[in-house]
């Protein structure tokens, strides 16, 4: 096992993984990850888009109006997000918006659009090409996906933010800007939510 396993390693060093055996059975495994990773790296972008929009808003507001009727309903779909598994939720948006609405695409990355390829990123390639029904109907295709995808990093996001901004308004230069008799929105802006912030960068890095 272990001279099949060095084999391996020295093949691989050189992009040699090899046959694939289930996917495409025959092709070459590492052209097939190479053709699907942009699908990869598209989900995931638009996916961490929506938590970062919804979760940094969401997270500031609750944080503004602790202990009020949003800032405890809040919480609460921030942890079930956390707590539903990915696989169960995608079911059930499927079932509802794709099979039983019709709203949406049930599976796939696009639908029978004769469309120009140019960087494997389906909705990127739309618009560079200007074929804006093709970059729609890619959208269309990664919006159940991407909100699957997003509820724990924005139940994540939403939560350090929440944390961090209550932790700031608590500071003594927010009395004291407060106490200066600075507006609101300077406040909120230039002293509390740039220092929230830092927690949540990296969160999101």
């Amino acid at each position: 096992i272990w001279v099949q396993y060095w084999t391996y390693l020295k093949r691989a060093v050189t992009g040699n993984f090899g046959a694939s055996t289930a996917v495409l059975p025959g092709r070459d495994a590492f052209d097939i990850f190479l053709t699907r990773f942009p699908a990869t790296i598209e989900l995931s972008f638009f996916a961490i888009m929506i938590a970062i929009v919804l979760g940094i808003p969401l997270g500031y507001l609750a944080a503004r109006r602790r202990a009020s009727f949003f800032d405890n309903a809040s919480v609460i779909v921030s942890l079930i997000g956390v707590a539903v598994p990915v696989f169960f939720l995608a079911f059930l948006l499927k079932y509802i918006f794709a099979v039983k609405l019709g709203w949406l695409p049930v599976s796939g990355r696009q639908g029978n659009i004769d469309a120009t390829r140019v960087t494997g990123f389906f909705v990127l390639d739309g618009l560079i090409t200007r074929e804006w029904d093709a970059a729609w109907d890619a959208f269309k295709h990664l919006i159940l996906p991407a909100v699957t995808l997003s509820t724990i990093p924005f139940a994540v996001i939403f939560r350090i933010t929440r944390a961090s901004v209550l932790e700031v308004l608590d500071e003594d230069f927010v009395r004291t800007a407060e106490s200066k008799g600075l507006t609101n929105r300077v406040i909120r802006g230039r002293h509390v939510l740039r220092n929230a912030l830092l927690p949540v960068v990296t969160t999101i890095g």
